[in-house]
Formats: structure tokens, sequence, C-alpha cells
């Protein structure tokens, strides 16, 4: 593996940062459009205030923005120090990792399945660092242009990207085809629409990033 001169790893970890805080705030700002559009206001939206007030809490408490930055930069210093090796990183960086998952805080740790899930996760992590990995032995000055440089044809950039995506929605599924999902009855359903559509928004997301980077 190419080992990353310690300026461009600061560099492109900077133009990474910048994407996906971007990314972040664009999908709270969908999910809080979504949260007033699926529920009435007036008098109706006192009468729900508690499913309202639970899902807020969940997608927009303070720890949650702190959580998933601080998961930003397990990623980039995995994928920095990434060597082909990923039971290296599993030693390494899992466990801060987890730590800072917030999918995982809402799973029955003592489930059955929990161990699988596990696996998993760990599984997540490794796509996640290989395909950073590339990006930040790349040249350029934003994100765009690191994607670009990384990958030649859309195609490319396509198996990267969506194999991230495919992978949240696979281990969502997972977690609700096994009930593994710790959420108060009242708003669970509506919790895990919102996080179906999380999934929905990523995908629309790069689907249009990279047909304007790289043509329909």
């Amino acid at each position: 593996m190419t080992h990353i001169h310690e300026a461009r790893f600061q560099k492109n970890a900077e133009a990474l940062r910048r994407q996906w805080n971007l990314e972040l705030d664009e999908t709270l700002e969908e999910i809080e459009i979504i949260i007033k559009e699926e529920f009435y206001t007036g008098i109706w939206g006192l009468l729900f205030n508690r499913i309202i007030a639970g899902i807020y809490s969940l997608f927009f408490s303070k720890d949650i923005k702190k959580k998933i930055k601080k998961q930003f930069e397990v990623i980039l210093n995995a994928s920095r120090d990434f060597n082909g090796n990923p039971e290296e990183i599993i030693e390494n960086y899992f466990d801060e990792y987890l730590k800072n998952d917030v999918g995982f805080a809402r799973i029955k740790k003592r489930h059955k399945k929990t161990p699988e899930l596990l696996e998993r996760i760990k599984q997540s992590l490794i796509i996640m660092v290989r395909g950073t990995n590339d990006l930040l032995k790349c040249e350029g000055e934003c994100y765009d242009d690191l994607l670009l440089d990384a990958y030649q044809t859309k195609e490319e950039a396509e198996r990267s990207v969506y194999a991230l995506i495919d992978d949240a929605g696979d281990n969502l599924e997972f977690t609700v085809d096994n009930k593994m999902v710790k959420i108060n009855k009242l708003i669970r359903s509506h919790v895990i629409k919102i996080l179906r559509k999380e999934v929905e928004i990523a995908r629309d997301y790069y689907t249009k990033k990279l047909n304007e980077l790289y043509g329909n």
C-alpha cells in the first residue's frame, strides 16, 4: 500500500471533513423537513408532541453530532494507517469507532444477534477505510477533485460509493428484521422510517453527484 505523506494527509483529510460535515448537515435538514411534514401542526401537533420530542432527541441531541464527528476522525486516522491488513484496523480502531456509533447505541446489547451485528459493523468500518484510503492518496483541492482522481470511471466510483450505502441499508434491515432496535414503541416505526429515508437521501445525493462529475 502507498504511504500517505503527512502534508497530503492533512490537506485531503480537511477536504473530506468539509464534505462529510456538509452531508451531515444536509441530511439533518432533510430529516427535520420529514418530521415537520409527517406530523400534525396546531392542536394535533400538541397532542403528538411526545412523538415529535422523542424523535428530535434521537436525531438532534447535542451528543449526536459530537459522536459522528469523532467517528470521522477515527475513519481518517484508520484510513491513513491502512496497509492492506483489515485485522490491524479492527484491532487498533474498532473499539473507538463503536464507542461513537450512534446506530449501535440504539441496539439491544443482549440480543442474540448482537455478535453477528458487531461483525457486520467491523466490515462496515473496513469498507469505509478502503474507500477513504483511496481518496487520501489522491491529488485535489476538494472532495470532488479527490473522487475524480481516485476513480477514473463512473463505474469505479459507483462501486466504492454504493458499497457503503448498500452496506448501511443492509445493516439497518438486519436490525429491523431481528427486532434489535431499542427505541420507545411510541416512536419506533417513525424512527425506522426516517432511518430508511437516510439511506435514500445518501443514494440520491451520490447519484446526482456522480452524474454531475462523470456524466449520465
